[in-house]
């Protein structure tokens, strides 16, 4: 069960990849001791936060699971406390769907994921425990991946309150959004080769300047039922594309959600393809750089065991 690898892209910024659902800390928030920090009345906050990513607020996730028709029960949001030591007893925190969330989101980003409310419930009622000793406790939800193949899900979720007395909620990160993919038959490592050319300027007309060689094992992500996402080329900087299987057994070359090259498509003339029997996909891209640059991907990528 581990992240989906888009950086995300990751709000205020989807990625994936996403935007800031909560807004900016308000003056009154730290004059009242609301954020987490120290405050004019000299204590620090026991602050309790959606932490689902690190490092900012941005509170948008995307997570993928391998595809089954058993009842499944993950830890999917954490829930943090955060001060410096651990909790000192067990604390409760309750969380509920939020689906106007997922809304605001779309609106703010003009995608299009569904609240899958319906297909999923709340274990414990939606209460999740921090234990004494640790900072962090999970909300988890049970469900049955195979309802969500074929969707655009994400669901949104709120902290409501406390139990313990002397912690607050967070007035930043008290919520969070986490989209739900089930992977694809294409999810996994390829084993890579090919070729990428550069040109001297906007089109081949241009002339080529060089060619590098792309070799490795590169790990592909699901982004849809029938889409992944991973590295293009030799691009190790954060070159990605998406690859979208069609049902005539053609791949579609587009640039991803956080991609790099908003144009990047296929202009050489040549389909890109996939085979369902060796579980290969031979690809042709083309982008340009930020000088205006023609770049050529030719590669060919096999699924390994």
């Amino acid at each position: 069960m581990k992240p989906y690898k888009i950086k995300l892209a990751a709000i205020c910024s989807i990625t994936l990849f996403a935007v800031s659902l909560q807004g900016c800390l308000k003056d009154d928030e730290y004059e009242n001791g609301l954020i987490q920090s120290i405050h004019t009345n000299g204590t620090t906050p026991k602050v309790v936060e959606i932490k689902l990513t690190a490092g900012d607020v941005s509170n948008f996730f995307v997570v993928s699971y391998n595809n089954s028709t058993i009842d499944t029960t993950v830890e999917l949001v954490p829930v943090n406390l955060a001060t410096v030591d651990a909790a000192t007893q067990d604390i409760h925190v309750t969380l509920v769907s939020a689906p106007q969330l997922v809304d605001d989101y779309n609106a703010a980003n003009g995608s299009d994921y569904t609240d899958p409310s319906a297909l999923f419930s709340l274990v414990d009622g939606g209460v999740v425990t921090i234990p004494a000793g640790s900072h962090t406790g999970y909300l988890k939800l049970k469900f049955k991946p195979s309802d969500f193949l074929g969707g655009n899900w994400a669901a949104g979720f709120k902290i409501t309150s406390i139990a313990e007395s002397g912690y607050t909620v967070s007035g930043n990160i008290n919520s969070g959004i986490v989209a739900i993919v089930i992977k694809n038959e294409y999810d996994g490592n390829y084993n890579t080769s090919g070729v990428r050319t550069r040109f001297t300027g906007p089109t081949e007309a241009s002339g080529v300047l060089d060619m590098f060689t792309i070799s490795g094992i590169f790990n592909f992500a699901t982004l849809n039922a029938t889409t992944i996402t991973g590295q293009l080329g030799d691009d190790g900087s954060g070159g990605t594309m998406a690859l979208s299987v069609n049902g005539d057994g053609t791949v579609t070359v587009t640039n991803p959600p956080g991609g790099a090259y908003a144009d990047l498509a296929n202009t050489t003339g040549k389909i890109s393809t996939y085979d369902a029997a060796t579980k290969t996909f031979h690809i042709y891209a083309s982008y340009h750089n930020a000088s205006g640059n023609l770049r050529e991907v030719d590669e060919v990528l096999v699924k390994t065991p």
